[in-house]
């Protein structure tokens, strides 16, 4: 990702001030996938700081001079500076970022108490817990020693900040991102500190462009925080009916959403991979209850509900994310 000009605009669209960063100092250039600005140009201003080399390939230097130390603390200066305009309520900054970006937001989110809200899209924390050979690769025992293994636990990945994060979050994701799994993801919204709401869009896309036009539950959430607009609905934990095998959700005060529906899987294998099948829920009053069982062999499940007004779809929120060990009886 870079600083992309579509980006800054949608929030100024919602009457927002924004600022938009690349945060290894390129300037942007170019556009790729119908995004302006995407991919830049590599060349950097004087200040650029470090770049980011692979993930977290840089960890044999000092703290001070790691890109994620400089990227966290980009955001924090980023605060600051909109918090010295006299046309910014200081009160009312929120701060939200897309893959990668999503990795760093969830961090600065436990290291800078001043926002209002934090959304994190696709990335968040318990990155060596993923599925992902991409990403798994990084950790031991092919790149990390013992040592190192425990410095990134407990000093970069988000994980280690999120329960220090006391502000409302958003996460945004869908079921079969490609790069971050729903069940690391999910574990970091349950890790938060402070009230939290998991969007989960079925078939959202992984890339900048979709990740702040697809979700429209973005810019609801943070209205909803700063403005008083209306608040997303937010879901409890589904648990099985032992006898029936039948999945009940509580739900909150909330009721604006048309449609509810388990979600879940009986695969194994990468999640990214997985089929996922749906069952429709009966919306009861501050219960949500699947009209048919759950099917012997469900690996892992969630409810998820939203509304639909002739073909637009918004208000998508999700429950925790249920992860079977073994088939519940």
């Amino acid at each position: 990702g870079t600083a992309y000009p579509g980006w800054v605009r949608k929030w100024n669209s919602h009457g927002y001030a924004a600022i938009a960063m690349d945060l290894e100092g390129h300037l942007p250039g170019g556009k790729h996938h119908g995004v302006e600005g995407n991919f830049p140009t590599g060349k950097g201003h004087r200040n650029a700081g470090p770049a980011r080399i692979d993930w977290f390939g840089d960890r044999d230097l000092p703290d001070e001079e790691q890109w994620f130390y400089h990227a966290v603390a980009d955001v924090i200066r980023a605060n600051s500076l909109l918090r010295a305009s006299r046309l910014v309520n200081a009160k009312r900054i929120g701060l939200t970022g897309i893959s990668w970006g999503g990795t760093v937001v969830s961090t600065a989110a436990g290291v800078d108490p001043r926002f209002a809200f934090v959304i994190p899209v696709y990335g968040a924390g318990f990155i060596h817990e993923s599925d992902n050979p991409g990403l798994a690769q990084w950790f031991p025992p092919k790149h990390m020693t013992a040592e190192q293994f425990r410095d990134y636990r407990t000093k970069w990945d988000p994980s280690a900040h999120l329960p220090y994060a006391k502000m409302p979050m958003l996460f945004v994701t869908s079921v079969a991102d490609p790069v971050f799994q729903i069940d690391i993801f999910a574990k970091s919204a349950r890790t938060a500190g402070g009230p939290t709401v998991m969007c989960v869009r079925p078939w959202m896309i992984h890339g900048h462009g979709n990740g702040w036009d697809d979700a429209c539950e973005i810019y609801d959430f943070a209205n909803n925080v700063v403005k008083g607009g209306k608040p997303l609905p937010r879901l409890g934990r589904p648990r099985i009916d032992p006898r029936t095998r039948i999945v009940q959700t509580k739900y909150g005060a909330s009721r604006d959403f048309t449609e509810a529906w388990v979600y879940y899987t009986t695969a194994g294998g990468r999640l990214k991979d997985r089929k996922w099948a749906f069952i429709r829920c009966k919306i009861g009053e501050r219960e949500l209850v699947a009209t048919t069982p759950l099917p012997e062999g469900t690996k892992a499940f969630l409810v998820y509900v939203f509304k639909d007004v002739g073909g637009h779809r918004s208000n998508h929120s999700a429950s925790d994310l249920v992860v079977v060990s073994s088939p519940p009886r």
